[in-house]
């Protein structure tokens, strides 16, 4: 810090102000997002220099297993061939897997002895002890003051002079337990006259050890070198002198550098934010640290670049509005959601690529648990980024009885982040997949996507703003309550996260095409973690709502730097309308499916109550009764926002609409299998049939279905309560009614209303539970095992293909299209997936290549004999080893 001379005339007492630190700060989580995306980083850039010796030429490790298998058809039987290959490419891909840790380990162990040595360098200019400075007189009492300082604020610390510089500046450093301070002599000097600067700089070191940003701001500062040195350097080297890495590399490079620069003064700037804070939590500290910190000339154009995005710290004004009460921190911030997002971006798929190299066993699905812990921990550093500001947010509104701020922007410059991001790392065919790559291969898919990943992110932090204004009410340390929620924000923003990009791996595994995309985001969403997570998302405020009810009133929040503890405002929810309507909708459901009960038994024909249903009847059986309930929904949350709702109530009316939609879908889903029994047995064997009816459609696939169709009525309903909301509101401003401030109503009234919890909050355990046994129940039947295989399909795609001889391509490209023709029907079972795999069979044993024809055989046999997991196996040999032979020689 540097503390410029001269007095600052306080102005009127300011009105009370939020205690920034009534939150956790996020400094933390953005300085470990920077450290981590660092090394993640580093892992794409060297893969880059590693990509030619893994693919592609006889003598690189997949070469020499396409050679061996070459060598090896028609000697061995075919499914020997198959099992040697894939364990000759997973034994390569570990070893290169275990090659890019090393490399990272060498950058970790640069930056750990940087950040050992770093006390060292920093001592190489020589201050000298305070204590000797006390041998003079006119810095005796000076001297003291110091030490009585530090002493009572962080005691053990050391302090140091830096006798050559005239300046009146600070600085502290070390790592724990040894931490010491630099002061400038230039800030001693006429402190025994003046000690208000000295004070103020004192004070805004030891608040930095306070909030104990040292130890990390170090490693930070290590990191950064050490990429330089250990990544950045050497590649530069090597496409100095590889004339092929010089359109890739260089300009990535920098851009990456770049970022990472911009990221890392970012958040230094908002830990001084914090210290300024932090020191000047007293009356007497404050005015101190605002004297000193009054400009002593005006700022010409060459020190106002010293106080942009490049620098450091912070601007005197900035940092003093701070002090005074300006929301800065407390604001959600386009930029930083925009460096958060490119961060995301850069780092994910190349920590996936590590984690698919080093298990390549258990990542050969999409949506594994190893790519969800992955995303949990680019969730937790995303959240305690950019969530951890709605939260910030939420509480500004909550304390000042404003309304919520708007997350579009946010939402909006995250994903922006995220495809910059992907665009800026470079290509490589070990690589999961990138957004880039389907942008190159169709535009308009990319930028569907890249709206999906919008919505994604609004709907995350919306719901993270909803989870702060009902839990932060409800809290004592509203601290608690913010650490639970990015707890919990982490698990849910991870999932989504990995489902994004697991949809992008799809998309640049095949064809790109919208049939494709609908399938794999289907596909995706399917899965029963991803489902847990959409109902614990949607269970996480009527839980709050409903323990409210069961709690005292509000306690007092202490959440101002200068005022008593208060409560905060919070939402007033009509839990009792919303009880209602949701029992109209489930009424109104049960009565308007009886004229559908012709269609449905003429689905149904002649097929018995026995065994699973194909897909093509499931659709047809789903598709009135999940129609017909979405309509029926959808009216009432429409009605629901038009009655709730209105000018000053749309933040409510939608909060309500989410738990309608919650309620509303456990009540249709019983109705479901009762039209269904009733429309196949008639009234009088409905009881019998229903008993039957969860065999015959077969849970495990049909109870995805409702949590899909609930995750859909949560965005649709909320989109007609807000509908509905509007146009109440619009026409209480033709009328000239005024708008009712957000949280002005006393949310207490409804204490004494239990039972409308208890409606709220019951069947939400319930539905939770029933679905997390459907999901449970899933994931266990998805072990690797078999899946039924049609037969007579197989056979028909066998008997179709060409017959030889035929290039190698054809097959090849045959096996790369097997899913580009699947769509939202096949979403329900895998034969048309089974279908592509055996026309890609029959492709392959059509070709004059022995490797691939053996692999077109196994896939074939496998497909025959029913063995799913077998032909998977076959097929993506056959595909892998399509990539490889594309740089062999041929003969």
């Amino acid at each position: 810090m540097r503390a410029p001379a001269g007095p600052f005339q306080y102005a009127a007492p300011p009105p009370p102000r939020l205690d920034p630190f009534a939150l956790p700060a996020a400094t933390t989580a953005r300085f470990l997002l920077l450290i981590v995306v660092a090394v993640t980083s580093s892992i794409h850039l060297y893969l880059t220099l590693l990509d030619p010796y893994v693919t592609g030429r006889p003598d690189t490790v997949s070469g020499a297993c396409a050679l061996a298998a070459r060598s090896g058809a028609g000697r061995v039987p075919d499914r020997e061939l198959v099992t040697s290959y894939v364990g000759c490419v997973r034994s390569g891909s570990v070893r290169t897997g275990i090659a890019l840790v090393g490399m990272v380990v060498v950058l970790l162990a640069v930056a750990v002895v940087i950040h050992l040595l770093h006390p060292r360098l920093v001592m190489l200019s020589r201050p000298r002890p305070l204590a000797q400075l006390a041998v003079d007189e006119g810095m005796a009492a000076v001297v003291r003051r110091v030490e009585d300082t530090v002493r009572a604020l962080a005691p053990g610390t050391e302090v140091y002079v830096a006798t050559l510089r005239a300046s009146a500046g600070g600085r502290v450093f070390g790592r724990r337990p040894r931490f010491r301070i630099i002061l400038d002599l230039g800030l001693l000097r006429g402190a025994d006259t003046d000690p208000g600067p000295l004070d103020a700089v004192l004070a805004h070191e030891l608040a930095h050890l306070r909030n104990k940003d040292v130890g990390l701001t170090t490693f930070a500062f290590a990191i950064w070198w050490s990429y330089l040195l250990v990544v950045a350097l050497p590649l530069l080297l090597v496409s100095a002198v590889t004339p092929a890495l010089l359109p890739l590399l260089p300009w990535r490079l920098a851009v990456v550098l770049a970022l990472l620069w911009l990221a890392r003064t970012s958040v230094l700037r908002t830990r001084e934010y914090y210290a300024d804070l932090r020191s000047g939590s007293t009356p007497d500290g404050e005015r101190a640290l605002l004297d000193a910190l009054r400009p002593r000339r005006p700022q010409g154009g060459r020190r106002r670049w010293r106080r942009g995005p490049l620098s450091f710290h912070p601007g005197e004004e900035e940092r003093a509005g701070v002090l005074r009460g300006a929301p800065r921190l407390f604001r959600i911030g386009v930029v930083e959601s925009a460096a958060a997002g490119m961060l995301l971006g850069l780092g994910y798929s190349p920590c996936v690529n590590l984690v698919t190299m080093l298990l390549p066993d258990t990542m050969a699905t999409l949506f594994t648990p190893e790519r969800l812990a992955v995303g949990v921990l680019f969730g937790a550093l995303a959240t305690g980024a950019v969530a951890g500001t709605v939260w910030r947010a939420g509480l500004l509104a909550q304390a000042t009885h404003t309304r919520p701020p708007s997350t579009l922007l946010a939402a909006s410059a995250l994903s922006a982040g995220v495809v910059t991001g992907q665009l800026v790392a470079p290509p490589l065919v070990t690589a999961d997949g990138s957004w880039a790559t389907v942008l190159a291969a169709n535009p308009v898919i990319a930028a569907a996507l890249a709206v999906l990943l919008t919505v994604l992110f609004q709907l995350m932090l919306r719901w993270a703003l909803l989870c702060a204004s009902v839990w932060l009410p409800l809290a004592r340390r509203v601290r608690t309550a913010a650490l639970a929620g990015a707890a919990l924000s982490a698990l849910i923003f991870g999932a989504w996260l990995s489902l994004w990009f697991d949809i992008i791996a799809w998309m640049t595994g095949s064809a790109t095409n919208w049939g494709l995309l609908w399938f794999g985001l289907f596909s995706t969403a399917f899965n029963p973690t991803l489902q847990l997570c959409v109902l614990l998302a949607c269970a996480a405020a009527p839980a709050g709502w409903a323990v409210r009810r069961a709690l005292p009133p509000r306690p007092h929040a202490a959440v101002w730097r200068d005022a008593p503890p208060s409560r905060l405002a919070a939402p007033r929810l009509p839990l009792p309308a919303v009880n209602v309507t949701a029992l109209a909708i489930v009424l109104a459901y049960a009565g308007v499916m009886i004229p559908f009960y012709g269609r449905l038994r003429s689905t149904f024909g002649d097929v018995p109550l026995t065994g699973a249903v194909p897909a093509g009847t499931l659709a047809g059986v789903f598709a009135p009764l999940l129609v017909v309930g979405m309509v029926v929904a959808l009216a009432g949350a429409f009605c629901f926002g038009l009655v709730a709702g209105g000018r000053g109530g749309t933040a409510p009316a939608l909060a309500g609409a989410g738990v309608l939609m919650l309620l509303a879908v456990f009540g249709i889903v019983p109705l479901v299998f009762a039209h269904l029994s009733a429309a196949a047995c008639g009234a009088e064997g409905m009881w019998s049939c229903l008993s039957r009816l969860p065999e015959f459609l077969d849970l495990s696939r049909s109870g995805p279905i409702f949590t899909v169709g609930f995750a859909v009525l949560i965005v649709a309903g909320t989109a007609a309560a807000w509908l509905g909301s509007a146009l109440r509101g619009g026409a209480q401003a033709l009328s000239g009614a005024g708008s009712r401030p957000w949280g002005a109503r006393p949310w207490d009234g409804a204490v004494g209303r239990p039972l409308s919890a208890l409606l709220s909050l019951v069947p939400t355990v319930l539905g939770m539970l029933l679905f997390g046994y459907l999901s449970v129940s899933a994931l266990a039947s998805s072990d690797g095992g078999s899946v039924p295989v049609d037969r007579a399909v197989v056979e028909r795609e066998l008997q179709a293909a060409p017959r030889g001889p035929l290039p190698a391509v054809r097959a090849c490209s045959a096996a790369g299209a097997v899913v580009s023709g699947l769509g939202f029907a096949d979403t329900f079972d895998q034969s048309g997936v089974f279908a592509g795999m055996a026309r890609s069979a029959g492709y392959a044993m059509a070709v004059r290549e022995p490797a691939i024809q053996a692999m077109g055989r196994e896939t074939a046999a496998a497909l025959l004999a029913g063995d799913s997991g077998r032909a998977y196996r076959a097929h993506d040999a056959l595909r892998h080893l399509c990539v490889v032979t594309s740089g062999l020689p041929t003969g």
